[in-house]
């Protein structure tokens, strides 16, 4: 039985019409079914203006049936039961179209349909043609339009979904809240459960139970296999807002809030945060089968390896063919087809080892290029053209340039073999220490007191630079040679000595390696006034210049010194030996 208000005519064969002016009602009270069969309602709106709304109310449960576009159709399977059921349709005021109503039971398919509900309570709006299987109590229940392509599985499962198509909802409560649903697959009791419930959700993949169990957003493409993965956020609260685009594949994985494209895989894993990786277990290895083909350059900011909780420390590659070691985001060392560079201080604690060329800046005398940590002015340094410098709190103290060796400051020499001559300055001077003993080889110098001990191959010889030789009841003294060089200067100083005991001069004896190429001579110098030359002409090797009687010293001061003839500038002998000749 029905009941109608006074806006709408009709019967259930011929239609119900309503005429515009007032909101208008049809109440069927206590419908009652043959226990244990399934029927199906269809109630299809023809005519009326567009965008007008028709309530349909099933016990209790309200509806809205429209297509915005004149016709629609609501459908609505019952499972009997004992008692009878209740069904109201409301038209607005504004409504002028008909109602059909129809009521079949179901043996198969529905004619047109072509949709399967197995389950107490599976109720919906569904279309003609719109393939929709459901298996388990409120299954699929609240179904609505634009619903096609479906595949309920379980109780509850997509329960209060309203709108979606080729959905594939399996398990006890899966995916019940959600609203609107487009391409999801979620598999599992309570998968999903709460997705969708503020709106739309599509591209969902979940399969595993309570999987996104806690999440209700809107976001996109989210994929999610393992029990309870992503269930939870990385602190243990609620995961109620996953990024679009993330995956999490593992049991118990947890994400970080509304994180676009973050990626955990792995049981227990937590996410990183939007475009974040994160795979492994912690104290696990990652092995690979095949090559890693390709990963981005990086930058010495964000290598493109890096280590947690450092970002900005790692490896990078600036270039082709090219390895970077950055720390800080500063680059410190890179390796490519031509060199390695260090870009910083090194500090070896153990032994380096060399095998090849070791290639160093020059350096300068204030900031050498070898140097030790607590002394940064100090050290060694090169020109760049065949030049070793030697400096010494920012001072050149030492170098060596091709055949050269200059020493700037007072030096000792210990054990160092000289094989080329050595050049004092004009204010410099050499200084030996004393031997402990005599030399043992030929060619070797060394001193002993105020004198030189000089082994000439067969026999130790003295030569005193204080004290006389004997030699046939006199004293022989000699110096030989005092250098080579062709820049003697008036007055140089070729030797000195002071003498008492033997201070009668006979001879004076000179002979050079070279001969002057203009004249040139010695003057004898005592007691600070000139006694006498030993004169070289042009072309002489050999000069001297006797006393008789012996020229008497008086224990003064003996001098020799060079002299050059006036107006000349060079042309002076190599080399220098004299023998001078003295009796008590």
């Amino acid at each position: 039985t029905w009941t109608m208000t006074s806006g709408v005519t009709g019967t259930w064969s011929t239609g119900f019409t309503h005429t515009p002016g007032t909101t208008d009602t049809i109440t069927f009270e206590n419908i009652t079914f043959s226990t244990g069969k399934v029927y199906v309602f269809v109630v299809t709106r023809q005519g009326g203006t567009n965008n007008q709304f028709i309530g349909v109310t099933i016990d209790g449960g309200q509806f809205v049936l429209s297509t915005g576009q004149g016709n629609s159709t609501y459908t609505d399977g019952i499972k009997a039961l004992a008692s009878g059921y209740k069904l109201q349709i409301t038209f607005p005021d504004t409504y002028d179209g008909t109602v059909f109503l129809s009521l079949k039971e179901i043996v198969g398919d529905a004619p047109g349909q072509a949709n399967f509900y197995i389950g107490n309570n599976y109720k919906g709006k569904l279309k003609t043609g719109d393939k929709v299987v459901g298996f388990g109590e409120n299954a699929g229940k609240s179904i609505s339009v634009n619903t096609s392509d479906n595949t309920f599985f379980g109780r509850d499962a997509g329960k209060n979904l309203v709108t979606g198509y080729r959905n594939t909802i399996i398990g006890r409560s899966a995916f019940q809240e959600a609203l609107g649903i487009h391409g999801n697959t979620v598999i599992g009791a309570y998968a999903a459960d709460v997705a969708g419930k503020k709106g739309n959700v599509t591209g969902l993949t979940v399969i595993g139970e309570h999987a996104i169990g806690n999440y209700e957003g809107t976001n996109i493409y989210i994929t999610a296999i393992g029990a309870s993965c992503a269930k939870n956020y990385t602190d243990g609260s609620p995961a109620t807002d996953l990024g679009s685009y993330s995956l999490y594949l593992g049991a118990f994985a947890k994400a970080t809030p509304n994180a676009l494209y973050e990626t955990v895989i792995g049981a227990l894993n937590k996410g990183r945060g939007a475009y974040s990786t994160v795979i492994g277990h912690s104290s696990g290895y990652l092995y690979s089968n095949s090559r890693i083909a390709c990963v981005q350059l990086g930058s010495q900011s964000q290598p493109a390896y890096t280590f947690d909780g450092d970002t900005n420390t790692g490896l990078y590659s600036p270039a082709a063919d090219t390895l970077s070691i950055t720390t800080g985001s500063t680059e410190r060392l890179q390796v490519n087809n031509a060199f390695t560079q260090i870009k910083q201080e090194v500090f070896i604690d153990e032994d380096l080892h060399v095998g090849g060329t070791m290639l160093i800046s020059n350096g300068s005398a204030g900031v050498p290029a070898i140097a030790p940590t607590s002394d940064g002015d100090t050290g060694i340094y090169f020109d760049g053209a065949g030049g070793t410098y030697i400096s010494s709190d920012g001072n050149a103290v030492f170098s060596l340039t091709g055949s050269s060796l200059a020493i700037s400051v007072q030096t000792t020499v210990s054990g160092a073999l000289i094989t080329t001559d050595v050049l004092a300055a004009a204010g410099g001077k050499m200084s030996f220490a004393d031997a402990a003993s005599t030399p043992t080889a030929a060619g070797e110098l060394w001193r002993s007191g105020p004198d030189f001990l000089w082994h000439d191959g067969t026999s130790v010889k003295t030569i005193a630079t204080r004290e006389w030789v004997d030699e046939s009841g006199g004293r022989f003294f000699t110096m030989s040679p005092i250098g080579h060089t062709t820049a003697w200067t008036d007055g140089a100083l070729v030797a000195f000595f002071r003498e008492s005991a033997w201070k009668n001069i006979v001879e004076i004896r000179a002979s050079v390696y070279t001969a002057p190429t203009e004249p040139w001579r010695i003057g004898l110098y005592v007691g600070g006034s000139l006694v006498t030359y030993l004169n070289f002409n042009t072309g002489d090797t050999e000069a001297s210049v006797s006393f008789s009687p012996p020229h008497d010293t008086a224990g003064a001061l003996v001098e020799l010194k060079t002299e050059m003839s006036p107006g000349t500038t060079g042309g002076a002998p190599e080399g220098l030996t004299l023998f001078i000749n003295a009796k008590k």
